[in-house]
């Protein structure tokens, strides 16, 4: 597996693959910028999970969070949120 073969790494949750790939694939063309974090971005960095990525965090500043939730593509299960870093955090 290659250090950006994110597929091979995601391979074991086809869903929680198919919903990276619909996110990554929708917001690609947005001028925002947004980090995965969480389990999910864990797994893509090779971390051994013990258990599944149950949800998908997403990272971005105000601005960027309030465009990317408009845009979100999927099932949203949760509202925006703030962190203590203040920067929203998408559902």
């Amino acid at each position: 597996m290659g250090p950006h073969d994110t597929e091979g790494r995601t391979e074991r949750y086809p869903e929680l693959h198919a919903a990276l790939l619909e996110t990554a694939k929708a917001w690609n063309t947005q001028p925002q910028t947004w980090l995965l974090g969480g389990s999910c971005g864990l797994l893509l960095q090779g971390v051994e999970l013990q258990q599944a990525p149950r949800d998908i965090d997403i990272y971005a500043d105000v601005a960027a969070a309030k465009e990317l939730h408009r845009s979100a593509p999927g099932k949203c299960l949760m509202s925006l949120q703030w962190t203590r870093q203040d920067r929203m955090l998408l559902c």
